[in-house]
């Protein structure tokens, strides 16, 4: 689903930042225009703004290595582990990154379209630049991405091994974690659930499905809260993502020229 693809797209979100940019982003390199680059140096051209090829092998670069979070991919299909801006895990529902099947050039694909659809959310972020990540909540999820590959040390080379830099990573997360904001002020903030309709979701499919599995549900009133209604208030913004992501893509110009 494009909107699970998109919740957990890691350090993946390498938009461009055209417009105006908010304070993180200063500094930060642009991609050429499509004009300035070499024909097997672009992978994409959505709504005139570059996707260079460098963008989907850091990319697939996280899908690779198997996280289940951030990115295209949160940030592995990217996101299924991503740290979000407060450091919690992501969203329930997130794709599996790596699968037995996958190949590079299966990756880079995967990667691609994510990054498409990082393109045409950015694209809407940049329309409200009040919107920032503090320096506290980078640190933080750059501090989890560094212990995921291992070490500072890993990860420059394992970015090295898909044509990137520590400071490409670092510019794909903090563009990622403004994503998940905004997600969380437009999406998840606005959804309420309905206590009843929670309740009936643990009794005919949380609770069948664990009796099935040897499991004794616990009583309702010790989960509602914790896990019954986070489920789904997550199914509901997978819901609305979607949607709002088909609908950008309806309405923009991608040329795609990954081959």
């Amino acid at each position: 689903m494009r909107a699970r693809r998109f919740v957990l797209i890691a350090t993946l979100v390498a938009a461009a930042a055209t417009g105006h940019q908010p304070a993180w982003a200063a500094g930060v390199q642009e991609p050429a225009a499509a004009t300035e680059l070499p024909i097997d140096g672009i992978a994409a051209v959505v709504n005139g703004e570059v996707v260079t090829l460098a963008e989907v092998r850091r990319a697939a670069l996280l899908l690779g290595r198997g996280d289940n979070g951030a990115g295209c991919g949160g940030i592995a299909e990217v996101l299924g582990a991503q740290p979000t801006a407060d450091g919690a895990a992501p969203p329930a529902g997130a794709p599996a990154a790596m699968t037995a099947d996958d190949t590079p050039a299966t990756l880079q694909a995967r990667a691609l379209e994510c990054l498409i659809d990082q393109r045409l959310v950015y694209r809407e972020v940049r329309r409200f630049p009040q919107m920032d990540v503090t320096e506290q909540e980078f640190a933080a999820a750059w501090q989890q991405l560094v212990e995921r590959f291992g070490g500072p040390d890993a990860l420059a080379r394992e970015a090295r091994r898909f044509g990137s830099t520590l400071a490409g990573v670092r510019a794909d997360l903090r563009r990622q974690l403004l994503v998940a904001r905004y997600v969380d002020t437009r999406f998840r903030a606005m959804i309420e659930i309905d206590r009843d309709e929670a309740r009936r979701f643990f009794e005919q499919e949380l609770a069948p499905e664990m009796l099935a599995g040897g499991v004794q549900p616990p009583p309702i009133e010790a989960v509602l809260e914790e896990y019954v209604v986070p489920i789904l208030r997550e199914r509901e913004v997978n819901r609305r993502i979607e949607s709002w992501i088909s609908d950008l893509r309806a309405r923009a110009r991608i040329e795609r020229r990954l081959r």
